[in-house]
């Protein structure tokens, strides 16, 4: 009995947290490290249950999962990420189990990325075209134009929903994005909160109500719909097109932000019964450590979902 009254009362405290953490409450409701460790939470909490709450780590997740939804994938590239581009397309290809029908590289002119896109049958797209007002965006550094360029996947893709995945991402087990029977779309919950991106996002929306979730998972799925909805939703709130609305943003907070809070938030808020919360089961090698991807892949496939490498961590930096 006491066994029992100790599960019990854990479930509770965590259904009562989990409350508090997905309606959205006043920025001043909780602090912010409050918010961060709850976020956390959450994210353990669904890792840990991931062989009963998560498909992709069924014993028999090929076949289990299937989706018939098509997606266009969707991958901003540069030179120095090609060293990892070839196994995110690889993965891409292996283990996302919906109909993939293109898949875009986004990239400055370079005939080493044309090259890896006819070698791998992508289509390539300049990201000058893939923007507008490029030269002005480019200003503010790759990692925001990057973002613009996520943003506006609408505007050169064919499906009616996008995977965009960041080039440094490699797929380790299966991944279904969209439940065809209920119609609900996998939002994935990482552990890297920071309020800095928080803040952003409450005030490009100007409200005092946000998610306090962490969805920076290095990949997500847009609908088409939702993604149009939401920069027209941006343009009317700030009165000028969606690009300038978050330029001046960053003119005025000095800060970054991020193109997938900025989606996940619009959704959870309006669309809110065709989502549901999974943990990224995402972890990191460092980028001088990519040659060893094989035997980090036998290490980690077991426990996460995907792997990253991000340029800026290499070993021999730490």
């Amino acid at each position: 009995m006491k066994t029992k009254a100790i599960i019990f009362s854990l479930v509770s405290v965590f259904l009562a947290l989990t409350y508090f953490l997905l309606m959205p409450k006043s920025y001043y409701f909780f602090s912010e490290k409050f918010d961060a460790w709850n976020s956390q939470l959450i994210r353990s909490v669904l890792h840990s249950g991931r062989f009963l709450l998560d498909p992709c780590f069924k014993s028999n997740c090929y076949k289990s999962l299937t989706s018939k939804t098509p997606l266009d994938v969707v991958i901003p590239l540069v030179e120095k990420d090609l060293i990892t581009a070839e196994k995110t397309v690889e993965s891409i290809r292996a283990m996302v189990l919906h109909p993939i029908q293109n898949i875009y590289i986004v990239a400055p002119e370079s005939e080493k990325i044309r090259s890896f896109c006819q070698q791998h049958g992508c289509i390539f797209i300049l990201e000058n075209e893939a923007v507008e007002n490029y030269e002005e965006l480019k200003k503010q550094g790759g990692w925001i134009l990057q973002q613009f360029i996520k943003l506006n996947a609408d505007k050169y893709t064919q499906s009616d929903n996008i995977l965009v995945v960041d080039g440094d991402t490699v797929f380790l087990r299966p991944q279904i994005f969209i439940d065809d029977k209920k119609n609900t779309y996998t939002f994935h919950i990482h552990s890297d909160y920071t309020d800095i991106r928080k803040k952003f996002t409450r005030d490009l929306f100007k409200t005092t109500q946000y998610f306090k979730l962490d969805f920076i998972t290095h990949h997500m799925v847009f609908k088409r719909k939702w993604l149009k909805e939401l920069k027209e939703k941006i343009s009317e709130l700030s009165m000028c097109p969606w690009q300038q609305a978050l330029l001046n943003q960053i003119s005025l907070n000095k800060m970054g932000f991020s193109e997938y809070d900025i989606y996940a938030h619009y959704v959870f808020s309006k669309y809110r019964d065709f989502t549901r919360l999974r943990s990224s089961a995402n972890t990191f090698i460092f980028r001088d450590k990519f040659q060893f991807l094989e035997l980090y892949r036998s290490i980690y496939s077991a426990d996460y979902k995907s792997i990253s490498s991000h340029h800026f961590t290499n070993f021999t930096s730490y």
